[in-house]
């Protein structure tokens, strides 16, 4: 009998305590959950901080970029300047070569560095001697030895330059044709970036209508001929399609 007493009051006791129990729960929830909530916060705001200091990071690194490559072109321009043949040569390259690109269906951040190769194209010359490239009449096959090393001569002078790796590629490229007897290295084909087949032909163009030592500029009819008589050997057919249609 004692013991079924027992038992009743410790029973009673413990439902007594039951709601202490479930009150003292309950806060530590509510405490637990205040306190999630606060690190919850203060993470996002350490993610917002993380953001911005990654914005900055990239805008300066953005800023970094044009300052390299608006340097470069101004060394371009400069020697393009003291060239009466070249001068504005690169300019008019720029100006063929977007619009091409974009009758190709290129997008806006891909047409910037194509802009910037067109108007480092001719660095290389920097090592031709000046009599060859001026020379009126036909070069020697000694002297077209010279020529066909400027996209090697552009490479070495353009690749330290961290930013403007991919335009190093499209400019030492420039000279290749579709059908392996471009130079420096006769690549052919897919092997020749998509960017340095249209800037081929951009300079090509621009040659031809050009005022040159040994003849005048060429009609653009004349040229258009030229350029369909070439595609598929000299010049990309895709290019040649999007400049007629650019035309």
């Amino acid at each position: 009998q004692e013991n079924i007493l027992l038992r009743r009051r410790l029973l009673q006791a413990e439902d007594a305590a039951s709601p202490v129990r479930q009150a003292r729960a309950d806060s530590q929830v509510e405490n637990m959950t205040k306190l999630l909530g606060l690190k919850n916060r203060q993470l996002e705001g350490s993610f917002r901080a993380l953001e911005q200091s990654h914005k900055e990071l990239e805008q300066a690194h953005h800023r970094t970029i044009r300052y390299y490559v608006n340097t470069v072109l101004t060394v371009a321009r400069f020697y393009e300047a003291h060239d009466p043949y070249f001068g504005g040569h690169a300019q008019a390259v720029a100006s063929c070569a977007v619009p091409v690109a974009q009758a190709m269906g290129w997008k806006e951040e891909r047409l910037d560095p194509l802009r910037t190769a067109a108007y480092l194209i001719f660095f290389g010359n920097i090592g031709v001697p000046y009599r060859v490239l001026h020379q009126e009449g036909p070069l020697t096959e000694a002297q077209w030895k010279i020529v066909r090393t400027h996209p090697r001569v552009a490479r070495q002078i353009i690749e330290p330059i961290g930013p403007l790796t991919e335009a190093v590629v499209w400019i030492a490229q420039h000279h290749e044709r579709p059908d392996g007897k471009g130079y420096p290295e006769g690549l052919s084909g897919d092997g020749i970036a998509p960017a340095a087949r249209i800037l081929h032909a951009a300079e090509a163009y621009v040659a031809m209508r050009s005022t040159r030592p040994y003849r005048g500029p060429l009609p653009a009819g004349r040229i258009l001929e030229e350029m369909r008589a070439g595609s598929g050997t000299q010049f990309d057919p895709k290019v040649v399609e999007a400049w007629e249609a650019w035309w």
